[in-house]
């Protein structure tokens, strides 16, 4: 069964999550939640049309063997590098073609500057990287061993290169193809295999460790006492590839740090059916150091078998097969989704108790007088009583849950409060003030320790700027009724005149108004009652808008 990263439907899972969190668990308005959801499902529609039309763009411009990729996304990918990788695949296939068997993909790159694009392929359509990289070597038919080294040389700053810009790296394996003579290659199973594979992270990087391993294949090749030629004809190949080759790896270069191979291998591939037209670098080299010329190997027409023995044992690559991954990350998407509504759900309860103990702190904090401020303080305890219980009857809401909320602590100090108002008595709407304890006796002058009196009657003015001051001034019924008339008008100037002066009050905000002896309150015939009916009265009035 093929596997992919399940990209479009991890998207589709953020943006539910996201989606969910700004209407249920945020802490903003109707609006805002609604219009911050809707960002995210057309951020995620543009974002699933851009894949699906890169994906279809990739598709196009993708090489047939390279689109298969995907189909067989659960088996491990092995990039085949070099120029001698080609003999590994069929002759008219070129790079990016692929071999594919029950265990693995080998995908050929032929030359550096496809490296990074054939990895990024690869992690495209498996939503992994590959698993290795196999460098393979043929000594019989490279006929200039420098050249050889060179392009080692080349691999080898490109692998680094790679391991700096991305921050990874890819086990590497050197294979060598030789004719060692023990038989004609009619098929894979004729190969015989010879090598040192590390699977565990442990890499050859020095010198030293080189030397070890190459101990090691010896010791396998001697271990075959009934192939004597292949004996022969590998330790003098080993010694070849100890002076030529394997230096390269490991020798001083700028900004290329030594190859670290995962392992070495050496494959017999048989006697040649019929000689090259010239020599080989590894044979031309054995015939100048021992004066002997191994059997002459030519370029056969069958591709050579690939070592699919190593899967296996390669190091097991991190993050597991795409469909587990995707799920993973799901997980982690919840688990984030999860954290924010819990953030969401503490700050939200954090501001909520802050507001109602602000408040709380306010309304004990007001006075009774003025009565108006403290019943604005009363109003908002109220308010947030009303919300409260809301919330208790109707359940708590999303951004205010999942354990966190405080509300139920709260109302009951919130009730406490509202239930100990106690308002003051109402203030009086009339002042009276005696006018002879503010003039002398037919005059319209105020005395001059007459503040004690008015300065009561200015704080209830003050007290209630919304309200219009009705100034009323009477007298008893001694001399003439015009005479009366004009004096009381006057005093209740003159009262008018002081509060103006003593305070920040219009003049417009005051009416006066002289009814003389027309308005008594007691009787004119003995002494007391003349001493009330003489007096200056201070009314508010509501201010009622002209229409």
């Amino acid at each position: 069964m093929s596997e992919r990263y399940p990209l479009h439907a991890l998207l589709l899972w953020a943006a539910l999550l996201a989606s969910s969190l700004a209407l249920f668990c945020l802490p903003l308005s109707t609006v805002g939640r609604l219009a911050l959801a809707l960002s995210v499902v057309a951020v995620a529609l543009i974002a699933l049309y851009w894949l699906n039309t890169q994906q279809k763009r990739w598709a196009a411009t993708t090489p047939t063997p390279l689109a298969g990729l995907a189909s067989h996304a659960q088996l491990p990918v092995i990039l085949v590098v070099g120029s001698q990788a080609a003999r590994l695949f069929p002759r008219s296939a070129g790079h990016g073609s692929i071999r594919l068997n029950s265990n693995g993909i080998w995908l050929h790159v032929g030359s550096p500057a496809l490296f990074t694009e054939a990895v990024r392929m690869v992690e495209r359509a498996q939503g992994r990287l590959p698993f290795a990289v196999l460098l393979p070597v043929l000594p019989d038919e490279c006929l200039d061993a420098a050249t050889v080294t060179s392009e080692l040389m080349q691999w080898r700053c490109t692998f680094a290169e790679f391991t700096r810009v991305s921050g990874r790296s890819l086990p590497c394996y050197l294979a060598t193809y030789a004719h060692l003579g023990w038989s004609n290659l009619n098929d894979s199973t004729d190969v015989v295999w010879f090598g040192d594979v590390l699977t565990d992270s442990t890499v050859l990087t020095d010198s030293n460790a080189l030397n070890d391993r190459l101990q090691a294949i010896r010791h396998r090749l001697e271990q075959c006492p009934t192939a004597t030629k292949r004996n022969a004809l590998g330790q003098a190949l080993l010694d070849w590839l100890n002076e030529t080759i394997l230096p390269t790896l490991d020798a001083p270069a700028p900004g290329a740090p030594p190859l670290a191979l995962q392992g070495l291998l050496i494959a017999d591939i048989g006697t040649p059916d019929h000689r090259p037209p010239a020599i080989g670098a590894w044979p031309h080299w054995l015939n100048e150091k021992s004066g002997l010329l191994p059997t002459l190997a030519a370029s056969a027409s069958c591709s050579l078998p690939i070592p699919s023995f190593l899967i296996p044992l390669l190091p097991t690559r991190t993050g597991g097969l795409p469909l587990w991954r995707g799920a993973c990350h799901a997980v982690c998407l919840a688990m984030i989704a999860l954290c924010t509504a819990f953030a969401a759900s503490a700050w939200s309860n954090q501001r909520l108790v802050e507001r109602v103990t602000s408040d709380l702190a306010t309304y004990r904090q007001t006075p009774n007088d003025p009565i108006h401020t403290k019943r604005a303080a009363l109003h908002t305890l109220e308010q947030d009583r009303t919300e409260l219980r809301h919330y208790l009857q109707l359940g708590t809401p999303f951004h205010l849950g999942w354990g966190l909320y405080r509300g139920v602590i709260l109302l009951p100090v919130i009730d406490q409060a509202i239930t100990s108002y106690r308002p003051s008595a109402p203030l009086p709407t009339t002042v009276t003030l005696d006018s002879l304890s503010l003039f002398d006796s037919g005059k319209t002058t105020l005395k001059p320790d007459v503040e004690r009196e008015l300065v009561k009657a200015l704080f209830l003015i003050q007290s209630n700027r919304n309200k219009r001051v009705l100034i009323a001034g009477h007298t008893d019924r001694s001399g003439t009724a015009s005479a009366n008339l004009k004096l009381s008008d006057a005093r209740a100037r003159a009262v008018r005149d002081w509060f103006v002066a003593m305070s920040d009050l219009p003049e417009t905000q005051f009416v006066i108004q002289g009814y003389g002896d027309s308005r008594p309150i007691a009787s004119n015939a003995d002494a007391a009652g003349r001493a009330r009916n003489r007096r200056v009265e201070i009314t508010l009035v509501p201010d009622t808008p002209a229409r």
